[in-house]
């Protein structure tokens, strides 16, 4: 399955590490700053952004998937 659109699965798999990555931050370690330019990005916009990155992920792999149904059964 995965081979037929490996670039759904990596760029799914890179959304989803960037997800959980900014997540953790956001839980984990809140007080980490991240300075981008001469701006400091806050926690929550920091989990935002992951939960966007993990939504995008999901989405990828259920469209992989969803095709993958849809080759099989048609």
């Amino acid at each position: 399955m995965w081979t037929r659109c490996w670039w759904a699965t990596w760029v799914s798999g890179f959304f989803g590490i960037a997800g959980i990555v900014h997540v953790a931050r956001w839980l984990i370690v809140p007080q980490l700053r991240i300075v981008i330019g001469q701006t400091e990005v806050p926690p929550t916009t920091s989990g935002l952004v992951g939960i966007v990155f993990l939504a995008i992920s999901g989405g990828l792999l259920w469209l992989e998937a969803f095709r993958e149904r849809a080759k099989r059964v048609g």
